[in-house]
Formats: C-alpha cells, structure tokens, sequence
C-alpha cells in the first residue's frame, strides 16, 4: 500500500479505536491498493500496527499490483470435488481477530466488480466471520467514503485514461450520427470503439455504457437512469449523449449534447449550458464549497433566462465509484479539497429536447481542471453553420476541437481552453480526427 493511503486509513482507525479493519468492496480495494476485484470475493485485513494483507482468487493475482498489500494470499477457485464457498477461506484468512474491527456494515452502493453481472459486498457471512474470529464488527463506511474523496496523481492519471477512452467513444459518436440511425445503434457504436480500445495506455479491462436519449426523450433526460430506445434521430433533434467509462476499475462520467440542425433556441440554450459549465469548472478551486461552485453555475443559466429548466445538482464525485463525494448541490456543506475529482454538469430540458454538457473536473488552487480531452460539438454537419476547427500542439501532437464562431454574447471566449482562437479553419469533415 501507498504509505499515505495506508497513515489516512490508519489515522481514522486511530480516531475511533480500531485494532482493523477489514474491507471487500471493489472501490474500497481500488482506493487502498490500486486493485479492482474481478468476482468480489477478495479481502484487505489492515491492522493499527499498519500490517495489511490482501486475499485474492488464484485466477486474478496477475492484477494485483506490486506494493498492493504486504502480503497477498491465493484462494482457489472451484473446482470438481465440492460446490465452491468462499466463507472457509475467509474464516482462515482471518486467523484470531481482537478488539473492534472496522467493517463496510452500511455500504447499500458499491462500485461494480469487472464480472458485473452481479453485485458483490460485505454483508451478515462476513461479517459473522469476524466475530468468530474474536471482533467486534464496527462500522467503517462513512470513513472510507470520506478518505476516497482524495484521490492521488496516480488515481487522477488513472481517471484521465478513462476520460480519454471516453472521447473516443464520443468522436465515433459524432461520426455515426445521422439522420434515421436508432439512439441504441448510435449507443452501440460509442461502446464498441471504447471496448475495442482496450490496451490504450496499458488498460487491461475496459467497460463502456453509452445511453442517447434524442427529441422529446431527451425531456426526461436529468432521471437517475437515462437509456436508449429504437426511437430514430431526425433533424432539428437534440441528441443528448450520456457515458460512463470504467477502465481498470476506475469510472470517468460525460455527457455531450450533439445536433442535426437544430433550432436558433436550441443553439441559445446550448451556449448558455456550456458557460455554465466553464464557469462553474473556474469557480472549482480547492477549498471552495461545493454548494457556492453549483450556485455559479445556477446564476448563469438564471440570468440566461433557463434556471428553471436547470433541474437537478450540478455534479457529484467520480474516479473509485461512478458517483461518490463531493456533492455538488444547493445544500451540500462538502468542500472541495486536494484530489477532489467529481462532474461538472449544468443541463436544460423542456418541451422536446435535453441539452446536457459534462465533464470531469479536478480542483487545484487555480480553479477547476478539466480532465482529458472530450469535444464540445462534434463537426459542423452535425451541428450548425459557423463551427470551425482550432487547434494545438501537445507533446508533438495536433489535438483538434470545435469551437462555435463568434456569438453576440461572447460565448466564444470560455468555449476551449488553451485553443487558439479566432478559430484556424472551417471543418470540412463530419468527424474529429
């Protein structure tokens, strides 16, 4: 284990009488040792001395990472003599418990495990296994919540690849999208460039789950749950695109809203959400209050005329978990800190449309700090007259994205960061290469 991770753990431990704690959820593992569990049946026992131990299925130790834990035990897998039960190997894991442990006792949300078709965690067996093992089970939940708030370079690096991944599923996007095509083919093909790319960066386990909602679904669209239809795109639609990435356990979350030549108040509405979000992104530096960084965002779509339709938080925390803290709400009394990573995304809906911009931000002292590079609007067939291409170079690379031209409010100063602008060139292509 990192030593600042484990000194956080063993701090919080400290502060409520602890002599371990034992943990099993996946966002839990990938925060305290950079392994994502592939079935769930893992464990991390971290005593106050500071001793930790990991107990892995045989068939995943080649993703553990070296350093994960002091010492890292193999349970088997099933085989033929007996129906396979992990609750043995757990009991002998644990050896001869004392004092009160910590325990994930009230984690009714856990993050997905790569075999994800079924939900995983610590519940009553495992929790009886530490008491016959002579502890106390208390509960450590809100404590490990707490410290996945910040996240170090390595899990921000991490999280980037995944917001990488995530604009290449948005680029394919923008490249299928047409008149006629069905949100769930458009949903398809997003998935498949982003699972086809596993390997990017050194991913070894990619998962993508993309959901367009168009038209008058798109009303709808600030649900919990957004998903697609057969419902066919047509002209003068909003193609609202919502998509959450998990590379190698850790989540990225994005929404990009793209057009068939839509409407002059759809355009109006879509400039007022993107400064929005670029102004929220600004006001997101470290020790600001959640609360105060969703009220910027609130005051100019307000003063645009939309704050009615602006319905929901402005965002939430990403990276070990698709949502987790900070809360980016009108009531929240979170503050962002050092490694706070979360979403940024301001939205409108109304009659016929959903417009939604969102993207990963991580505070520094300067303000927000957009992570990877996802395009706003994607070609100017699929948008409206007066996009153009600008361009930079990094690290030897020509990144392009588009930018609106110039609007009567001004909009085109906050568009892209870093972009040179007045804008290079016309795009003459549908798609961004």
């Amino acid at each position: 284990m990192k030593k600042q991770k484990l000194e956080s753990i063993l701090f919080s431990m400290s502060k409520t009488g602890l002599s371990a704690v034992l943990l099993r959820d996946p966002e839990n593992l990938l925060y305290a040792t950079g392994y994502w569990p592939a079935v769930g049946r893992s464990l991390l026992l971290i005593t106050s001395e500071g001793r930790s131990r990991l107990l892995v299925p045989r068939s995943e130790q080649d993703f553990v990472p070296s350093g994960g834990a002091d010492e890292v035990e193999v349970e088997e897998d099933e085989g033929l003599s007996s129906v396979f039960s992990p609750y043995p190997r757990f009991q002998e894991f644990l050896g001869k418990l004392e004092g009160k442990v910590g325990v994930e006792a009230s984690s009714e949300v856990v993050s997905v495990v790569q075999a994800g078709t079924e939900a995983s965690f610590a519940s009553g067996p495992t929790f009886d296994a530490v008491r016959r093992a002579g502890g106390e089970p208390v509960d450590f939940s809100g404590e490990m919540e707490v410290l996945r708030q910040q996240k170090d370079g390595d899990d921000i690096k991490k999280i980037r690849t995944s917001y990488e991944l995530a604009a290449l599923g948005i680029r394919e996007g923008a490249c299928k999208l047409k008149e006629g095509v069905t949100e769930a083919e458009l949903a398809s093909a997003i998935e498949g460039a982003i699972d086809s790319s596993v390997g990017y960066k050194g991913t070894r386990r990619v998962r993508a789950y993309a959901f367009v909602m168009s038209g008058e679904r798109g009303e709808i669209a600030y649900y919990p749950y957004n998903f697609s239809s057969e419902r066919e795109i047509r002209e003068g639609d909003s193609v609202l695109v919502e998509l959450d990435v998990q590379a190698d356990g850790y989540w990225s979350d994005t929404t990009r809203t793209l057009f068939i030549n839509p409407t002059r108040e759809l355009r109006e509405r879509f400039e007022a959400v993107l400064e929005a979000n670029e102004e929220a992104t600004r006001a997101a530096k470290v020790g600001a209050k959640a609360a105060e960084v969703d009220a910027v965002a609130r005051r100019v779509l307000a003063e645009r005329g939309y704050g009615k339709e602006f319905v929901h938080r402005l965002g939430h925390g990403v990276g070990f978990r698709h949502h987790e803290l900070p809360a980016l709400h009108p009531t929240s009394n979170d503050v962002l800190m050092e490694g706070s990573v979360f979403t940024v995304e301001p939205g409108v809906y109304g009659k016929g449309f959903g417009i939604r911009i969102e993207d990963g931000v991580a505070a520094t002292s300067s303000g927000g700090e957009k992570l990877g590079s996802i395009p706003i609007t994607l070609g100017r067939r699929h948008s409206w007259p007066g996009l153009y291409a600008a361009e930079k170079q990094t690290k030897g690379r020509t990144v392009t994205a588009s930018v609106p031209a110039h609007s009567d409010r001004g909009m085109t100063r906050h568009v892209v960061k870093g972009l040179a602008y007045p804008p290079a060139r016309p795009l003459t292509d549908r798609c961004l290469t």
